[in-house]
């Protein structure tokens, strides 16, 4: 594209997110961080804590903890995006 029409299309795809989907978008990355920083990183420390030869025997209910708030962060993420595929394909024409 040329410097006028990348413009134009930039310009129309802009108005076009912010009209309709920065509540969706917003949203989505809101939980996301949320849960990053409620769920996923004091996990983080724990596990960053823990030497190699004394992990702890239930360390398997931290890793199953870390990927159910990850799965959730996903399914945020995952939204997020799809609010914007829907957006660009039915938004205001």
């Amino acid at each position: 594209l040329d410097a006028s029409t990348y413009t134009t299309f930039r310009k129309l795809v802009d108005s076009s997110m912010r009209n309709n989907f920065k509540y969706a978008i917003y949203g989505a990355l809101v939980i996301d961080i949320i849960l990053t920083l409620k769920g996923n990183l004091p996990i983080n420390d724990i596990i960053n804590n823990w030497a190699p030869g004394q992990i702890p025997s239930d360390w398997e209910h931290f890793r199953a903890k870390w990927l159910h708030i990850f799965r959730y962060r996903q399914i945020a993420n995952i939204t997020g995006f799809l609010a914007l595929l829907v957006g660009a394909v039915f938004g205001n024409r």
